[in-house]
């Protein structure tokens, strides 16, 4: 599995994900989109997100974020920060 260089760049999040996934079948994504149409679909939603908690929303990838929990995230689940 890690010889797909791809996925030996994420070889610390995907050790933690698998024995998490498999504990729980529930942490499963019924629909996984991939990073890009995750971060479209929360960039396109964002004044909606804005309006509906009355505050600034900022849509970052985890991998350009300065936040020390930006990796918090996970497939289908974004991570959010409160600032």
């Amino acid at each position: 599995m890690m010889a797909d260089v791809e996925l030996k760049k994420h070889g610390q999040d995907i050790a933690k994900l698998v024995p998490a996934f498999l504990k729980d079948a529930g942490k499963v994504p019924k629909v996984v989109l991939g990073q890009d149409a995750e971060f479209r679909v929360l960039e396109e939603n964002k004044g909606l997100i804005e309006k509906q908690f009355g505050c600034t929303v900022a849509v970052e990838r985890a991998e350009s974020s300065k936040e020390k929990k930006a990796n918090s995230g996970m497939p289908g689940k974004a991570g959010i920060a409160v600032v």
